[in-house]
């Protein structure tokens, strides 16, 4: 059970802190709020995995190597490759099964699909060492404090209870969006669908607008409910078909 409280602890630990380092620099670069993440909550899970990794990853026993030069180089590289695999099959996992792209390194050199490139997988290798100096020895403390302490696990079986209403309120939201974007046969990036809802959609609801930046999936919600033109429909053909040139044969409103 202690490895179990360890693990959770973890992931939600990486999920709310890389969330948070996300929303403000996303935010930033806006001049405005963004949601950096698919859920509406405040959680990243891919940072959450990225950060129960880091874990394991640096206590291993490294002392085989002899040199403790060697052993740094030895867990960045490893860093890399084990968080750069991460990013690629949970890329891909979306692309494929949800026809989403939930990031972009399109305009970077080296990369593949998109989704993993060098520039990324050296900021990996390089969170990696400092998590590994100056996070690690912290963060080991506290999860043997949280493991002990029931108020603390009862909260974050509530994290995990929202967290697991949100995925799933998400999901179908999601699928929805995929049912839709499959009669383009092309992919959606979610970075450029946020801000291009923000600029669309946002001005005609400013309740909606603001909510939509931290709850995205309300206004996605309010979007596919819309009975009268279903300016969603209308929006992805025109940013994603590329059926005969561009041109609409279907013409029922579906």
């Amino acid at each position: 059970m202690q490895t179990l409280y360890t693990i959770l602890f973890l992931f939600a630990f990486g999920a709310t802190s890389g969330w948070l380092g996300e929303f403000v620099g996303r935010s930033i670069r806006a001049k405005k709020l963004v949601n950096p993440g698919f859920l509406s909550g405040p959680a990243l899970p891919i940072y959450g995995f990225g950060v129960v990794l880091l874990h394991f990853l640096s206590n291993l026993n490294t002392a085989f190597l002899g040199n403790r030069i060697l052993e740094i180089v030895f867990f960045t590289a490893v860093v890399v490759a084990v968080m750069t695999l991460l990013e690629l099959i949970g890329g891909i996992i979306f692309i494929k099964g949800m026809k989403l792209k939930l990031w972009d390194y399109s305009n970077q050199w080296g990369n593949f699909m998109g989704i993993v490139c060098p520039s990324f997988s050296a900021m990996w290798g390089a969170c990696g060492l400092l998590y590994y100096f100056l996070v690690n020895p912290w963060l080991a403390r506290w999860t043997e404090y949280v493991a002990n302490s029931m108020p603390l696990l009862l909260l974050l079986g509530f994290y995990y209870g929202v967290m697991a209403v949100d995925f799933a309120f998400s999901m179908k939201l999601g699928l929805k969006l995929r049912a839709v974007v499959e009669k383009f046969k092309n992919t959606v990036n979610i970075q450029e669908l946020q801000k291009d809802w923000r600029a669309r959609f946002g001005q005609q609801n400013k309740k909606a607008f603001f909510s939509l930046h931290f709850k995205l999936n309300s206004l996605l919600n309010d979007i596919f409910e819309n009975k009268g033109e279903k300016p969603i429909y209308k929006y992805l053909y025109d940013k994603y078909s590329k059926i005969n040139g561009g041109k609409n044969e279907d013409k029922k409103d579906d």
